[in-house]
């Protein structure tokens, strides 16, 4: 029952912030998954700028992207990045996975769950293949209020 409590409403995005939040379920999945090397950079960060229900929603958003990568991308590395530049708030994930074609159908469920939580804190969610290397590229981008 705690953890479908905690997998409702995390109590550590409550204690820690999501931030934090976000930095220790990272660290949990590392010693969980030790073929996949997660990065994690938390850059000019301040949770008081993001509203509770956003903050909810941007972690499950985390979480489904990282378990994506996990079960999809045979990735080696991921980097994770949290921030906040010009009143925007972005959350970056980067693997060197195999990436995937235009239609990925094999994650599709969880696409559609991201594209879902990001429209309802009127955020911005895209994939792309990476430029440099193999592997995926997700950036979430969410206006912040002034």
């Amino acid at each position: 029952i705690r953890d479908i409590i905690e997998d409702l409403h995390p109590q550590s995005i409550n204690i820690l912030g999501l931030g934090e939040a976000a930095r220790s379920w990272c660290n949990t999945i590392n010693q969980q998954t030790p073929e996949l090397a997660i990065r994690f950079n938390l850059n000019n960060w301040d949770d008081g700028k993001i509203s509770e229900v956003a903050q909810l929603h941007l972690f499950r958003i985390l979480k489904e992207v990282v378990h994506n990568v996990i079960k999809h991308a045979h990735a080696h590395n991921c980097d994770v990045e949290l921030s906040m530049k010009a009143n925007r708030l972005l959350l970056r994930v980067i693997d060197d996975g195999v990436g995937f074609s235009d239609k990925p159908t094999a994650f599709k469920h969880g696409i559609t769950n991201i594209t879902a939580r990001s429209r309802i804190i009127h955020a911005k969610s895209s994939w792309s293949q990476s430029e440099t290397s193999a592997g995926t590229h997700f950036l979430l981008t969410l206006q912040l209020e002034k």
